[in-house]
């Protein structure tokens, strides 16, 4: 099923994935090449550098590159599968992967995808038998997930404030570990924004300002293309203090704009 859907989506071109159209693929060239550029830092390395990279090999490559993706996140679904209720469950949920055939997969977070199954992956073998080694593994999934996009910056302290509630043996020793996995290889990213900007950038910079501006103002798609600058906002870093008053100065349409935004997201998911 999985090749079938594979060669459909060939036959269609569908292998964006590596694209040079991708936004961030100059910010991979800077970084690879050492060269300063302006909003470099707007997309974290795992992100724009893969991408950047597949953006000049041949339509060979990125199509074996797809392949790859779609068969190791079918795995790693097996493997999720397997290790919650079994190999049937494992089976069940590949095929029903092979099915939907996930488009993030063929898009510019092709890489993020897999990073998130992974981690979920190491998840639930620690949570079979918490051990050193696998949260070791946990955090570097996780730690590379933020090298790509910083979704899951949120989710080494929750989980350790959720093992401390209920602890397992040994849970501080292996949060430490988790968190030192996860976060110590952004010091070297913020070490680059801090030599090269002056100021502290652990994650994207300015890469939500559009997100947070739609979103503050009550509506629900984002905007693509210029930055949106919103009525007094000259200056990404008072963003923040902006939207927090917009929010509080309409908060009906605050919560209806999340209410709305959280069914769009929804809608978007296969099941």
């Amino acid at each position: 099923m999985l090749a079938g859907k594979f060669a459909g989506r060939a036959a269609e071109g569908d292998a964006w994935i590596g694209s040079s159209g991708d936004y961030y693929v100059p910010s991979g060239e800077a970084l690879l090449h050492g060269i300063s550029l302006e909003g470099v830092s707007a997309a974290m390395p795992g992100y724009s550098v893969p991408n950047a990279l597949l953006s000049h090999a041949g339509a060979g490559t990125r199509l074996l590159v797809h392949a790859l993706s779609l068969l190791a996140g079918a795995a790693l679904v097996f493997a999720l599968g397997l290790l919650l209720h079994g190999a049937v469950c494992g089976g069940a949920a590949a095929l029903l992967y092979a099915w939907v055939l996930p488009s993030h997969l063929s898009s510019d977070r092709w890489l993020y995808t897999l990073l998130v199954l992974a981690a979920a992956v190491a998840l639930v073998a620690r949570a079979r038998a918490p051990t050193l080694w696998r949260s070791l593994v946990l955090g570097l999934c996780l730690g590379m997930s933020l090298l790509t996009l910083s979704p899951l910056f949120l989710f080494p302290p929750a989980l350790a404030l959720y093992e401390r509630l209920r602890p397992p043996q040994g849970w501080a020793r292996q949060s430490a570990v988790i968190a030192l996995a996860a976060f110590l290889p952004l010091t070297l990213w913020a070490a680059m924004n801090w030599r090269t900007q002056h100021r502290l950038v652990l994650f994207e910079d300015g890469r939500a300002d559009n997100n947070i501006t739609i979103g503050a103002l009550g509506f629900v798609s984002t905007a693509l293309g210029p930055a949106v600058v919103a009525e007094g906002v000259a200056d990404g870093r008072r963003l923040l203090p902006w939207a927090a008053g917009e929010a509080l100065r309409h908060p009906l349409r605050t919560l209806r704009a999340c209410a709305l935004r959280l069914a769009y997201g929804a809608s978007s998911q296969p099941l």
